[in-house]
């Protein structure tokens, strides 16, 4: 719990708390906040104010959000996060959305039309995730051995070395790229 000079049934009622507000924490948030945390130096307030503001202006795979459609509101489920550059109505991130009860497929629904239904976890919740997933060593953050198996966590140096190998496409106007919803929360 972080707390210390407790008594034995302080400490019980503490961590019986906790796991009962971890246990709100979103699921469909759990992949990208590990990917951020793996391997990281930044401490637990930096990255809980990053993701923060990163699960604010961006939605997360398997999300469930109202997609405006003209004067319809439908229910979808995010698929899929596509990084649209040097777009016209300035909208970075695109999604492709499931309608929920049709299957009905949808491609390039931009972040404005998107209400989320998604209560985001506050930063206290996102540093206590954070605590209970991983351990620290030589000042580096590393998610337990589950976890990375769980949600096939990769090594993040391997990613970030193959990101940087990739070519970068140019003499197009407007750039497209498919990408997972979850590591386009992560600032490299």
């Amino acid at each position: 719990t972080g707390r210390s000079n407790l008594t034995l049934e302080e400490a019980l009622e503490a961590e019986t708390s906790a796991r009962q507000k971890l246990e709100k924490f979103p699921a469909v948030l759990e992949k990208p906040t590990l990917l951020l945390a793996h391997h990281s130096q930044k401490n637990l307030d930096w990255m809980a104010t990053t993701l923060t503001n990163q699960y604010k202006s961006h939605c997360a795979a398997g999300e469930i959000v109202t997609v405006l459609l003209g004067d319809e509101k439908k229910t979808g489920k995010i698929m899929e996060c596509v990084t649209t550059l040097d777009t016209e109505d300035g909208d970075m991130y695109c999604y492709k959305i499931m309608l929920l009860g049709t299957g009905q497929q949808l491609s390039h629904i931009p972040h404005r039309k998107l209400e989320r239904k998604l209560q985001m976890p506050s930063k206290e919740l996102i540093k206590m995730f954070i605590r209970e997933h991983t351990n620290k060593a030589s000042n580096m953050f590393n998610v337990k051995k589950e976890m990375l198996i769980k949600y096939n966590i990769p090594h993040k140096f391997a990613t970030i070395t193959s990101v940087l190998k990739t070519p970068s496409k140019t003499g197009s106007a407007k750039k497209e790229k498919s990408t997972d919803c979850d590591s386009a929360l992560i600032p490299l």
